[in-house]
């Protein structure tokens, strides 16, 4: 372990609670990438090799995020459940984001290279999927969207 950081990765207005490194993005030829999950209710993803902010996701209504795993088809083929047909259901070989909210929310991004309008090429993420709790122990499932209910 050294002695100081690698990298100081700052933009979080509050803690970051998980983090997770992203393979295989397609179309992105920089180096490798990270994702951190805040209580700031901010995704945020990161060139782990120069520490830059390459992109940030808020989810309307998501609230607080508690982890993230990257999820990536080429190394897990096997699975079920999720969304009623397993991952089949999602595009093999595309890295998928599985980030969890303070009020039980389970969300699953895809990552992909755009432009950031600044002529610099960035990351962005979109919601392909979600469960949520409806009231104690009823969950929901929807292709898109749908914003956490701000009490439960």
């Amino acid at each position: 372990m050294p002695e100081k950081p690698v990298h100081v990765m700052e933009g979080h207005q509050q803690d970051a609670v998980g983090c997770c490194f992203i393979h295989n993005v397609g179309g992105w030829e920089g180096g490798k990438i990270m994702c951190t999950v805040s209580k700031d209710s901010t995704l945020r993803l990161w060139d782990a090799d120069g520490g830059g902010c390459l992109g940030v996701h808020e989810e309307e209504g998501s609230g607080m995020w508690t982890s993230v795993r990257c999820w990536d088809g080429e190394i897990e083929k096997e699975g079920g459940g999720i969304g009623g047909g397993g991952i089949e259901e999602f595009h093999m070989g595309v890295p998928h984001l599985v980030a969890t909210t303070f009020y039980g929310g389970i969300y699953i991004f895809t990552v992909f290279p755009e432009d950031n309008g600044k002529g610099r090429r960035g990351l962005g993420m979109k919601a392909v999927n979600l469960v949520r709790p409806i009231v104690e122990n009823e969950y929901e499932m929807g292709v898109d969207t749908v914003p956490l209910p701000t009490a439960i």
